[in-house]
C-alpha cells in the first residue's frame, strides 16, 4: 500500500491548494500548474488528487453549466485556507532560518 503524501513532500498537491484563489475547474486547474511546476499534469493525476482533497474537507465543488457541458468548479473552503496559512508559516520560518 502506498503511503499518503502530505503537502510538503507532494510538490502539485501543495500547488493545487495555493492555485485555487478561491476557484477553478479541474481543466484550468491542471493546465496552470503545468506552467506554474513546468511539468506535464494529466488528468489522471489532477482528479484523484481534487477528490481526496474534497473527501478531506480541503475544497468543495459544485456543477456550472454552460449549455450541455457541465464543469465542475473546485472552491477552497476555510479548512483548506486555514491549512495555506500553516503551510506558509511554516516556510516562511524555514526560509528565515
Amino acid at each position: 500500500m502506498k503511503k499518503e503524501e502530505s503537502f510538503s513532500t507532494n510538490p502539485t498537491k501543495l500547488a493545487v491548494l495555493f492555485a485555487l484563489k478561491p476557484e477553478a475547474h479541474g481543466y484550468k486547474l491542471m493546465k496552470h500548474l503545468e506552467v506554474a511546476l513546468n511539468k506535464n499534469i494529466s488528468a489522471g493525476q489532477i482528479y484523484p488528487l481534487l477528490h481526496k482533497m474534497n473527501a478531506d474537507g480541503l475544497i468543495t465543488s459544485r456543477d456550472e453549466f454552460l449549455g450541455v457541458r457541465k464543469k465542475i468548479i473546485y472552491i477552497i473552503t476555510p479548512k483548506g485556507i486555514d491549512l495555506k496559512k500553516q503551510i506558509k508559516l511554516s516556510w516562511t520560518k524555514i526560509m528565515q532560518d
